[in-house]
């Protein structure tokens, strides 16, 4: 099959330069669909035309807002689609189906979503994501939410400033408030989650690509019980909650298993995702 990718990633981009979960998914869709013998083609976000395939997918986030419900650049991709136009996306968002012929969602479908809505899942290149702990205990702790939430969850974030200020755990928190700072290319993020024994959870819901890549690298997912989706998980990844500081403390100071931890997250592959994915296009 001949597929349009559509995403901030062009043609001739620079693996080393790729920022966000937009062009790190467009990326590993290319390499495990050519993999897969398809033909794809690259369409940045702001291309005023289109390649003729068979189908055309449309990798959203927060910066694809103004390209996935925008009409006239809909239109567009149709007259270049002679089959379905699909839309990856996080879960099952409402009226997103009155757009697309197809969406495929990275966390299963609600029980009464349209069936339109198709689950992929997702998954972490084991080729770039594997053990290469530190010698020293090491926890990947994701940004901060500070008033995010309404601030309901502010007190998550004071309790896991607390407990690591005083720990003897290495932290590796490249951008301590969400959503702020500069961000950091994929690959040196990569080389930051090898390092780690730990991957702290700080934002609401597991759909997020961090907790799969950490895990794949080893990494127990250490996750705060207020915050918990049981929805939200595209697959099953070696995970401990917590509740309050004690919890917290006593979990950072046991053994990891890195290689129990990656087992599991390789049982999600970007294989199985293609498969569903052809699947969900037919």
């Amino acid at each position: 099959m001949k597929i349009n990718i559509v995403s901030n990633l062009g043609e001739g981009f620079n693996p080393d330069l790729i920022l966000q979960y937009n062009t790190s998914i467009a990326f590993n869709l290319r390499k495990a669909l050519k993999g897969a013998g398809h033909e794809i083609n690259l369409v940045k976000d702001h291309d005023n035309q289109a390649p003729k395939a068979d189908h055309s997918i449309v990798i959203s986030n927060w910066a694809m807002n103004r390209v996935r419900d925008d009409p006239r650049y809909l239109n567009m991709l149709r007259e270049a689609t002679d089959g379905k136009l699909g839309l990856w996306l996080d879960a099952s968002f409402s009226g997103m189906d009155k757009l697309y012929d197809v969406v495929l969602t990275v966390t299963p479908p609600y029980e009464h979503s349209s069936p339109k809505f198709k689950w992929v899942g997702y998954a972490a290149d084991p080729t770039v994501f594997y053990p290469e702990q530190d010698p020293r205990p090491t926890a990947f702790v994701d940004s901060y939410a500070y008033g995010w939430y309404g601030g309901e969850y502010d007190y998550v974030y004071d309790i896991l400033k607390a407990v690591l200020d005083v720990s003897q755990i290495q932290v590796l928190q490249p951008i301590e408030q969400y959503n702020t700072g500069k961000r950091i290319p994929w690959p040196q993020l990569a080389a930051l989650f090898r390092r780690c024994h730990f991957s702290i959870v700080t934002q609401l819901g597991h759909w997020g690509l961090t907790n799969i890549e950490t895990a794949t690298c080893g990494a127990l997912l250490i996750m705060p019980k207020p915050m918990d989706r049981p929805h939200s998980w595209p697959c099953d990844l070696n995970h401990v909650f917590w509740e309050n500081q004690a919890d917290l403390e006593e979990i950072l100071s046991r053994p990891v298993d890195i290689e129990a931890n990656r087992a599991k997250a390789l049982e999600s592959t970007w294989e199985k995702v293609v498969d569903r994915l052809t699947e969900a296009l037919k």
